[in-house]
């Protein structure tokens, strides 16, 4: 899969933020995308819930080449609020 995927933590009012993934794969669901992420070597307290998986057209990049981070955070929390 040539999919790009960020996790980047967003705030959460229990327990003071939360995991979310941001991914470019249109062909794969976030149920999909859970299944391949919960089986790799991840410590499962590194991965996110189902619920807060969410396709993005793209991966914000800074001249770089790198991740944006400030940028995919903002992404995040947008899609976390709806």
């Amino acid at each position: 899969m040539a999919a790009r995927c960020l996790r980047p933590p967003v705030p959460d009012e229990v327990k003071g933020e939360r995991l979310v993934a941001l991914y470019t794969h249109t062909q794969v669901t976030p149920d999909e995308l859970w299944e391949q992420l919960s089986q790799t070597d991840l410590p499962k307290l590194w991965l996110p819930k189902r619920e807060n998986l969410y396709l993005v057209e793209t991966i914000p990049i800074l001249g770089t080449g790198k991740a944006d981070l400030r940028q995919a955070k903002m992404m995040a929390l947008d899609r976390a609020k709806e």
